[in-house]
């Protein structure tokens, strides 16, 4: 292992306070400058399938996560009409834990920034990176307030429109749309609705899923030639994109909570590898897909981890980086492509939609194995 190293990571989001989590618990003297000035984040609710939950556990977070979410086992999807038409019922990897948990975004972010503070990472709200100049030893970075400071290591997990990728990969290009748009909103969970469903109609899908005794994330993701992309209360406009569909529909859509809004769904992949000089990028920055597997933020929490654990193995940070790049590259490609692929299906069904299915259950398997 090379010696602890100081690590600035830009970012306060999942990827960026599972990463500072475990940096530090490997024995790193870490920093986070988050450019908000909370680490609250955007979006309602979040699907943590099974690997994810594994990296928790990992990090002794996972019973936490489970205390404030909702467990799911089966995923049921269904026609318009509210019949459904297949189960899967994904594997558990951690005894004593369920297969996946439904939990608020913002009570994850709340548990993720109580175990980053117990450890006392300093956290610079309200700030960004202004310049980043990077070699072979380090990187000296200026910051938004005006003050400077040299890392040996500078984690880009700033999101989609990551500052870091613009500044250190100004050739990578801007995220594509994907011909999709996304209606999020919350509703109270009825008592009998306790599992996962996702209703594909034409031209749209609708999903339900409970992330709290009291509460379930509701999501409407609809083929929009344009990017829909609008702020405001939006709960009415939801409510209209989910008429016509059955099974549990209608009731929650007649008790959607204010708030609803409407984001459209993009990704980006850059190319391998994600580091230059001493600049990583992790999470949305590096690897941002949309949402059709359930595995954005879930990739995302494994980041840290990995790049925790090959710091730890390997003799210098160069070797760390390229051997973290061995480990998440792949994996990376793997939930951007299917996801776009499911994404494509959604909006030109194929004759055989029997496809769809497979390929969710062959890459949520690939998933399961070991990170």
């Amino acid at each position: 292992m090379p010696q602890a190293q100081r690590i600035l990571v830009v970012g306060g989001g999942p990827a960026g306070l599972t990463a500072a989590l475990a940096l530090t618990r490997a024995g790193h003297d870490v920093e986070i400058a988050e450019i908000e000035s909370t680490l609250a984040p955007a979006g309602i609710g979040v699907l943590l399938q099974n690997s994810p939950l594994r990296a928790l556990h990992s990090l002794g977070l996972a019973e936490e996560t489970l205390a404030h979410g909702w467990p799911h086992g089966p995923v049921h999807r269904a026609a318009m009409n509210g019949h459904v038409f297949d189960t899967a019922n994904p594997p558990s990897l951690v005894p004593g834990l369920p297969p996946s948990i439904g939990i608020s975004r913002r009570v994850l972010a709340d548990i993720l920034a109580r175990a980053v503070g117990r450890t006392g990472v300093r956290i610079r709200v309200e700030t960004t990176v202004d310049a980043i100049s990077s070699d072979a030893d380090g990187a000296l970075v200026r910051f938004s307030t005006g003050d400077s400071d040299r890392f040996d290591l500078v984690v880009g997990a700033d999101g989609i429109n990551s500052r870091v990728r613009h500044l250190v990969f100004p050739d990578v290009g801007e995220p594509a749309y994907a011909g999709q748009s996304i209606w999020r909103g919350r509703a109270p969970r009825p008592r009998e609705l306790s599992e996962y469903f996702m209703y594909h109609g034409r031209g749209s899908k609708v999903g339900l899923v409970a992330i709290s005794e009291e509460h379930l994330y509701a999501y409407v993701v609809v083929d929009m030639p344009e990017p829909g992309h609008r702020r405001g209360d939006l709960t009415d406009e939801m409510r209209a994109a989910m008429a016509g569909y059955g099974g549990w529909v209608p009731e929650i859509a007649a008790t959607l909570e204010p708030g609803a809004e409407l984001r459209a769904l993009n990704a980006l992949l850059v190319d391998d590898p994600w580091f230059r000089g001493r600049v990583l990028l992790i999470g949305d920055a590096a690897h941002a897909t949309t949402p059709h597997i359930s595995y954005g933020l879930g990739i995302a929490v494994e980041d840290g981890i990995v790049l925790a654990d090959e710091l730890t193995r390997a003799e210098t940070v160069d070797a760390a980086l390229s051997a973290f790049m061995a480990r998440r590259f792949e994996r990376a490609r793997m939930v951007v492509d299917s996801s776009l692929q499911l994404s494509k299906w959604e909006q030109h069904p194929p004759e055989d939609m029997s496809v769809y299915g497979a390929l969710v259950g062959r890459t949520l398997g690939a998933l399961a194995q070991p990170i």
